[in-house]
């Protein structure tokens, strides 16, 4: 079992609001590793004793951040629907390996089930769906292997399968780390960050935010802006 834990950021009837770990599985899978979801349950029990969760979104393993976990049926389908419908707002941070220039990005992207990735289609056809998010570059430094690197701020406007590592790869910027999509780093983890939700539900708003650690390559590069940002 992993030894990665959760941060709670937030704890009502009606939803949890955690900071899953990179390398975390987001609900249980053949890993075995501990996951998001049974974590959550585990704090929930040694909490109050109620123990119910129910997913509404995810986090692909590799991505560390905010996700938000329902604690009942009613939350659940209300939630289900907020993240259905992007019905609200949802920021990333990423280090890209190269020089990025900010801008929307809109691409078709195409899931390819059996390899485990997306793909960028220049066209729409079969399977593939629309993709967008606007993408702002905050800072750039140089990386271990002496190239160029950018800070990224990043809001989604769909939710695609790797939504964000595809588009950037596609641009010759893939998110450091991610060896998948074509970074040449190898030597941390894919710099992407889940740092903020907003969202209302059942007539209140609610709003959560975390950083990744600044102590870690390549964020410790960029200390100063995450901060400020």
């Amino acid at each position: 079992m992993s030894e990665k834990s959760i941060e709670v950021l937030f704890l009502d009837k009606d939803i949890i609001a955690i900071v899953k770990p990179a390398g975390m599985p987001a609900q249980p899978d053949a890993t075995g590793d501990i996951d998001a979801l049974t974590a959550a349950a585990e704090f929930l029990r040694g909490s109050d004793g109620k123990a119910e969760v129910y997913p509404v979104h995810r986090l692909d393993r590799v991505v560390g951040g905010v996700m938000v976990i329902a604690r009942n049926e009613r939350s659940a389908a209300a939630l289900s629907a907020v993240f259905a419908w992007h019905d609200l707002k949802k920021r990333y941070i990423a280090v890209l390996d190269g020089a990025a220039t900010g801008g929307v990005y809109e691409n078709y992207i195409y899931k390819d089930t059996r390899a485990g990735k997306a793909y960028v289609v220049k066209n729409a056809r079969r399977g593939a769906r629309l993709a967008s998010l606007e993408l702002t570059a905050v800072s750039t430094a140089t990386g271990r292997r002496g190239d160029i690197l950018t800070l990224t701020d990043i809001l989604l406007h769909t939710g695609r399968y790797h939504q964000i590592r595809v588009q950037c790869a596609s641009r010759g910027t893939p998110v450091l780390g991610d060896g998948k999509y074509g970074s040449h780093e190898n030597s941390c983890a894919p710099a992407l960050f889940s740092r903020s939700l907003e969202f209302s539900l059942s007539g209140k708003k609610y709003s959560f935010s975390a950083v990744p650690d600044c102590k870690d390559y390549p964020w410790s590069l960029f200390s100063k802006e995450i901060s400020e940002l």
